[in-house]
């Protein structure tokens, strides 16, 4: 109990931190890229292909201050624990073997919290819009394939069955480009 207390609130810090920028990130990339998820999603990709980008960058995001961190210490500055342990009279050979393994648990734990929550809340989200986020076949199917597909009510064509669609299409002129559509030139 004498160490697990102070490491572990360490780490908690630490990954509390990392977590709450991949979180806020998440969810302002989510919103700011709904048009390429869901066109995405319209166009055959699972929620998770079409939000694995976001994740990704999500991921490298929170761990950017760990990171740093890690580049900083014993030239930037002097951790607390490596500090104190020289203060009190440890040698500073251990001291630092100490810190670099506090160094590296902390960038462990912050990258396994980031990862973990990031993809439960991911999942969360999915779960929570259910058949929104999910691309439904309508129409007839080729070979067991859909035809079409449709998200939110938009229908993207995906594969075509040439044998059931016409050749040729007419079009029906716009009147409001051509003023002599439909007087017989």
């Amino acid at each position: 109990p004498q160490y697990f207390i102070p490491l572990g609130g360490m780490i908690a810090g630490n990954s509390m931190s990392a977590i709450a920028i991949a979180l806020d990130r998440m969810f302002a990339d989510m919103r700011s890229h709904r048009g390429r998820i869901e066109l995405s999603l319209s166009l055959g990709a699972t929620y998770q292909e079409a939000t694995a980008d976001i994740l990704r960058d999500v991921i490298k995001a929170g761990m950017i201050p760990s990171i740093n961190a890690l580049m900083t210490v014993g030239l930037v500055s002097l951790p607390g624990m490596m500090t104190g342990q020289i203060l009190a009279g440890a040698d500073p050979t251990t001291a630092i073997k100490y810190q670099i393994m506090v160094m590296l648990m902390l960038v462990a734990a912050t990258a396994i919290g980031t990862v973990i929550v990031v993809h439960v809340v991911n999942r969360d989200i999915r779960r929570a819009f259910g058949e929104e986020l999910q691309a439904r076949p309508v129409g007839p199917s080729v070979g067991g394939a859909p035809v079409q597909r449709a998200v939110d009510g938009v229908i993207v064509p995906g594969l075509q069955d040439l044998g059931e669609r016409p050749s040729t299409v007419s079009i029906a002129p716009d009147p409001l480009s051509d003023p002599l559509a439909g007087r017989g030139r």
